[in-house]
Formats: C-alpha cells, sequence, structure tokens
C-alpha cells in the first residue's frame, strides 16, 4: 500500500465501523422503545449509549463522505467555472476543509487532554471519562483532514500533467 492510500484506507475503515454502530444505534433505540412502551421499564442508558453512537458515527463518516464527494458542496463553482477557475476554486475548497479539519484537531485535542487530566465523567449513571466520547472529534477531523489533502495534492497533479502536455 502506497502511503498516499493512507487517508483513502483509514476512510474506508472508519466509515466501516460507523455503519457497525449505525446498527447498534437502531438495535439500541428499538431496544429502548420496547422496553418503554411494551414492557413498561425504561432503559437507563440508552439515550447517553445512544449519543456517544451519533457522534461516533457523525466524525468517523465525515472524511469517507468528503471522499466520496457527497458532502455539502459549493456546487456553483462546479458548474460555472471551467479550467484554470474551476481548479482554482477546488483547490480553495480544499483548502478551507483542511484548515477547518486542523483547527478541530487541535482544538479537539485539547478538550480530549483536559478532559483526561482532569478525569471528567458522565453525570448519568453510566459515569462514562469523557474524553472517550471527545476523542472522536479529533479523530474524525483527522481522517476529513487527510482526504481534503489527498483530494488537494490529487488536483494539483492533475494541473501538472496537464501543464506537462
Amino acid at each position: 500500500m502506497k502511503l498516499s492510500q493512507l487517508p483513502v484506507v483509514l476512510g474506508r475503515i472508519a466509515i466501516i465501523i460507523a455503519e457497525v454502530l449505525l446498527v447498534i444505534l437502531t438495535a439500541i433505540t428499538v431496544y429502548s422503545v420496547v422496553a418503554r412502551y411494551l414492557f413498561n421499564a425504561p432503559s437507563l442508558y440508552a439515550v447517553e449509549v445512544s449519543a456517544y453512537l451519533l457522534v461516533a458515527i457523525t466524525w468517523l463518516s465525515a472524511g469517507w463522505v468528503h471522499h466520496e464527494r457527497r458532502h455539502v458542496n459549493v456546487e456553483f463553482a462546479e458548474a460555472k467555472f471551467r479550467g484554470h477557475w474551476k481548479r482554482l476554486a477546488h483547490w480553495i475548497s480544499q483548502a478551507s476543509v483542511l484548515l477547518f479539519s486542523v483547527v478541530l484537531v487541535w482544538a479537539g485535542t485539547n478538550i480530549v487532554q483536559t478532559a483526561f487530566e482532569k478525569g471528567y465523567k458522565s453525570s448519568s449513571l453510566l459515569r462514562t471519562p469523557l474524553w472517550i466520547p471527545y476523542s472522536l472529534l479529533p479523530i474524525g477531523a483527522a481522517i476529513l483532514a487527510l482526504i481534503a489533502l489527498t483530494r488537494f495534492r490529487s488536483t494539483a497533479a492533475k494541473t501538472t500533467q496537464k501543464g506537462d502536455e
């Protein structure tokens, strides 16, 4: 495997994990509804675990969604511009995603470190160490940043190839 393929492989692994977590989230939701309304025995943990799973699904899937070009996109730039201007718009777009992701990795890592050092736990009965769900933000943002960097580089390579012809 080439190093340039690493972001795509990481993104693919993350999306597979997110898909599995989505199935688990669905099962927990069904269990919670059945327990509450059929057996009058509400689950004490379903809401908190579901929230953590939803955060995981969101952040773990962000990089792959961007790789597949399914993310929110400024489509007018794709339709309106041609040639050099279209590539420039793409570069600006990828640079924006990269900058945003790097800031999230930096800030998210600081939050995780603080939660870990100070021993923050959720106030629920689960008492989940909060650094665990908080860590999903910098992990997902790092994958997104790597995918954006890969897309940025692939556009630059296409530009270089066209310039060589």
